[in-house]
């Protein structure tokens, strides 16, 4: 038997685009966007050391309660 053919995705939307595009300029990281239906989905951010790591990590919880241990 021959090889699977490639899953294609469907192209993503202008607006989808975007928004990518804005938080990932935002970020200053690769963001991306993978919508599984029509409400739901994924979002990746892409870090290439651990200070970007560290450093979206602190600006997503800025201002959030320490977690308890």
């Amino acid at each position: 038997s021959g090889p699977a053919e490639p899953h294609h995705q469907p192209a993503k939307d202008a607006d989808l685009l975007e928004l990518e595009q804005r938080v990932s300029r935002l970020l200053g990281l690769k963001f991306a966007v993978k919508a599984q239906g029509k409400e739901s989905g994924t979002v990746s951010i892409h870090y290439d050391s651990l200070d970007q790591l560290d450093e979206l990590i602190r600006r997503l919880t800025k201002g959030a309660p320490a977690a308890a241990d």
